[in-house]
């Protein structure tokens, strides 16, 4: 999200009815974000460059080239075993990254902490963005305290160069004929049940 992260939430909450709670800042990473539970273990987070790291190691989430409005840049696939999805990916022909541990604070002063694969720093993102990054928490789930109140309905992805993200799909363990779907250029498209609608996020 362009700007800042109280005004991305103000944003959402006019167009969903739910307001978004502050999660925390990615030390090293430049952003902070914001979370809304979306039902199932699932969450919706709204990321933004973080105006305390104004000069940081790297940037993610191609947080840079977003300037003009919101999207919806990526998802996240939970698997139980990184270590194990990783090389089982790489074994199909796709490297998700080498797994790595972060932790960051919350505004309550409780740490949250996960382990991640992923290659999703600058553009072009896998599969610009449509191939998941992995995650697996350490801790309890960011999910279970955001607020409540939007449920996902759907979530798929949009190209016009199906068979490009196919093997890659397939390699983290995700079917890509229930996902894909043919468009102009490729895109998330996430609908969502809120209080005021439906609301598609893209």
């Amino acid at each position: 999200v362009p700007g800042a992260l109280a005004d991305a939430c103000a944003d959402f909450e006019a167009r969903s009815g739910v307001r978004p709670q502050l999660g925390g800042r990615h030390d090293g990473l430049g952003t902070h974000n914001a979370l809304v539970g979306l039902g199932g273990g699932r969450y919706l987070e709204l990321l933004c460059r973080d105006p305390a790291q104004p000069d940081p190691p790297r940037t993610w989430m191609a947080i840079d080239n977003i300037s003009d409005a919101p999207r919806l840049v990526t998802w996240a696939a939970l698997r139980s075993d990184l270590d194990r999805a990783v090389t089982a990916a790489r074994k199909a022909g796709y490297d998700p990254g080498t797994p790595r541990r972060f932790r960051r604070q919350t505004p309550s002063g409780s740490e949250v902490r996960w382990a991640l694969s992923c290659s999703h720093y600058s553009e072009p993102l896998p599969g610009d963005g449509a191939v998941p990054f992995l995650i697996w928490w350490d801790s309890d789930s960011p999910a279970a305290a955001a607020p409540q109140g939007c449920t996902l309905i759907s979530l798929h992805a949009e190209t016009n160069q199906p068979h490009g993200l196919a093997p890659m799909l397939e390699a983290v363990g995700l079917t890509a004929g229930e996902f894909v779907r043919t468009g102009e250029a490729t895109r998330l498209v996430a609908v969502l049940d809120t209080p005021k609608g439906r609301l598609k996020l893209s």
